[in-house]
């Protein structure tokens, strides 16, 4: 079995080929997107109407009890830094700079955005969120869209799930629903009157359906456990579960980014180095254990490579894909079933035409939450398309065409519409 490169190594390999300059233009986008997601903090948003407990969610999280009450701003954003600092961004788009973290706020008029850095070992790995606490649908509905758009994990905040909370969330993508959780806030409460059972009981069916899973917090509880370094409360209030929850999905998420880098670099570092452009081996080896960068190393890594900007987004991509799909079809079919190499051949084939797509939509960046989905699909498409024709033989060769299928059926809907 390969052995696969510990995450450093990956990261020095795709900045080697991204300086290389040898890729074309398509790709290098998409090879720039894999490294500023492998650079950064996984992001989780802390959503929920007023009063659900988001701010005591946060500061769990944290492992430190920011704020006392609700959050000093509307919008809230919780990061690494080497200091305690406050940034409070105004309507107008001025900013005011504070030593330490501002959680009363005196000034008039109100920001409308604090952005905090401290030097907490959890943020390391996590940015944290907390979202517009809504006083109508309407607000609710944008905080959410928020949430879709720029977190990787939502937390749901509340103690129950009504109506219009399931009306609303309802709209969220279901890629989006799987990497997000329903906290069950001041769980304690609800004990002390004896309707915490029989509300997780009402909760179980909806929340197998909408969320990831559910998990019951006694939040004031949980927070003075994890100041105080109580490992039994912190397990009884629920503390402990969410904060092993969030971490084993934050883990999940930064080794998905690892292995579409892997399957990035074994894409296009075969064909280049076959093209005679550049080695397939990129960089030095280094040792196993390297750890990921994060703080200042991987900031300092992603500063070397400039944003993309944008190309339009047309639905002229679309068509495009659908008449490259159309031709790849019509290439197997022309395949006689009695050759020798037929599997080869046919996995050859889809994985030819399912690369030339991904690399036509990588283009697109800032897209609308329907345009992303159809991105997602046709990037993690050709990765499938890559395993399969890495192991080689009959059973794969079928599931790549039934993959490219699948792909054609989601353009074709969409090209319709």
């Amino acid at each position: 079995m390969t052995k696969v490169p510990p995450p450093q190594q990956l990261l020095q390999e795709l900045e080697g080929l991204l300086e290389s300059r040898q890729l074309p233009p398509q790709p290098a986008r998409h090879g720039l997107r894999l490294l500023e997601k492998a650079l950064v903090p996984v992001t989780v948003a802390v959503v929920g109407l007023p009063g659900s407990g988001k701010s005591q969610v946060i500061n769990l999280l944290c492992g430190r009890e920011l704020f006392t009450g609700a959050a000093p701003c509307p919008s809230l954003e919780v990061s690494w830094g080497e200091t305690e600092q406050t940034v409070l961004e105004f309507s107008d788009g001025s900013h005011e700079t504070c030593d330490g973290i501002v959680t009363q706020l005196q000034s008039t008029p109100q920001p409308v955005t604090a952005r905090i850095t401290a030097p907490l070992p959890a943020l390391k790995r996590v940015t944290l969120l907390e979202l517009p606490s809504p006083q109508t649908p309407r607000e609710l509905q944008s905080a959410l869209q928020q949430a879709v758009r720029r977190a990787d994990i939502i937390l749901w905040c509340s103690q129950g799930f009504s109506d219009a909370e399931r009306a609303l969330w309802a709209q969220v993508p279901d890629e989006k629903k799987d990497h997000s959780f329903f906290v069950l806030t001041k769980a304690d409460t609800l004990s002390q009157t004896g309707q915490l059972s029989a509300r997780i009981t009402a909760l179980q069916n909806i929340v197998a359906d909408e969320f990831h899973s559910l998990i019951p917090v006694a939040t004031r509880h949980a927070v003075m456990a994890r100041t105080k370094g109580d490992a039994p409360a912190l397990v009884a209030s629920g503390g402990k579960a969410l904060i092993t929850t969030v971490a084993r999905e934050v883990d999940n998420g930064r080794r998905a980014y690892f292995d579409g880098i892997l399957l990035f670099l074994r894409r296009y570092s075969a064909v280049l180095a076959k093209n005679g452009q550049i080695s397939a081996h990129i960089s030095a080896q280094t040792g196993d254990g390297a750890a990921t960068p994060d703080g200042a190393d991987a900031a300092n890594l992603a500063a070397k490579h400039a944003p993309v900007t944008p190309d339009d987004v047309s639905d002229e991509i679309i068509f495009k894909a659908l008449e490259n799909l159309q031709k790849c079809g019509e290439e197997l079919a022309r395949l006689n079933a009695a050759t020798e190499d037929v599997n080869a051949r046919i996995l050859e084939h889809c994985s030819a035409v399912s690369n030339e797509i991904a690399d036509m939509f990588s283009t697109l960046d800032n897209v609308s939450l329907t345009y992303s989905q159809i991105q997602t699909d046709a990037l993690e498409t050709a990765d499938i398309v890559l395993l399969m024709q890495l192991e080689g033989g009959a059973g794969p060769a079928a599931d790549a065409v039934s993959v490219l299928l699948q792909l054609r059926r989601g353009l074709a809907a969409r090209a319709a519409a």
